[in-house]
């Protein structure tokens, strides 16, 4: 009889071993990374389903920050990532209608007390200046450096991505006709891609030439615009299955694509897995 019981201990303490293997197993995996952004010795992603934020560095991912699973937590809807102007992280959060900056201790502290209502997007300006796309006010707004208050900058319909253009004004992607616009920091609004050419245009990036990058989920693709010109589809198709963040890092662009799970270098025209595989 204790012989019996001993062996079932074991099986359960081996049982539980295993599980506890697979869920660590999980942990390495991307959820439903939809955002990236670069700093000098690593990247950053956000993920919708973790719900959280990866740090990769060297080809492997750890979890940078484990965001609560009740809906309406800090982080707990986390859509949009980039660094400010002192190398701190700064995160778009719709659970909360928040942008938090992180601290050393990888703490969130909330800058605006709820003042936003779903951030797409997050560009950062020369002088420290945080841009933010709201999709659900169609708006882009402004959060001055240390101030928790936000100024409407211009009105935009349905905005996803930011990036910042060489001369400062803010690139905005959005999810309407004439998808492409610049909105420079007095408000005004000008079109840089007319039309519909996009199915559904995610996020925005722009290089060292000006060039810019946009993520279309429906598409499969990735297009790219040199101002005055109509874009042309860079890449289409497999690997890329529904890829929606975008940022520049250095010379090449990172993408990320939720449903491939996957995070992405795009160099020579070509993507290729930046974790080790």
């Amino acid at each position: 009889m204790k012989t019996s019981v001993l062996v079932c201990l074991i099986l359960i303490g081996s049982a539980n071993v295993n599980l506890t293997a697979q869920e660590q197993s999980q942990v390495a995996t991307w959820k439903y990374p939809i955002s990236v952004a670069a700093s000098a010795d690593a990247i950053y992603v956000a993920d919708r389903q973790l719900p959280g934020i990866w740090l990769v560095k060297d080809g492997k991912a750890e979890v940078y920050f484990q965001a609560d699973k009740k809906i309406g937590s800090v982080l707990n809807a986390v859509r949009c990532l980039a660094f400010d102007q002192s190398g701190h992280l700064v995160v778009g959060d719709s659970a909360t209608r928040d942008v938090y900056r992180f601290d050393e201790q990888r703490v969130p502290h909330a800058l605006t007390g709820g003042k936003i209502g779903i951030p797409m997007g997050i560009a950062v300006g020369k002088d420290g200046t945080l841009f933010v796309s709201d999709l659900e006010l169609k708006q882009i707004v402004r959060i001055r450096v240390d101030s928790k208050n936000i100024e409407v900058v211009a009105a935009v319909a349905a905005p996803t991505g930011l990036a910042l253009a060489a001369n400062g004004d803010v690139l905005v992607v959005c999810r309407a006709k004439d998808p492409v616009r610049r909105v420079t920091a007095a408000g005004e609004v000008s079109v840089v891609v007319s039309g519909t050419p996009f199915g559904f245009a995610q996020d925005i990036a722009v290089d060292g030439e000006g060039k810019i990058f946009v993520t279309d989920g429906y598409a499969k693709a990735i297009f790219s615009v040199m101002p005055g010109e109509a874009p042309t589809k860079l890449l289409a198709g497999d690997p890329l299955v529904h890829p929606v963040g975008i940022c520049r890092d250095g010379d090449v662009m990172l993408v990320v694509d939720p449903r491939a799970k996957k995070l992405f270098r795009l160099v020579d025209g070509g993507l290729e897995s930046v974790l080790t595989e």
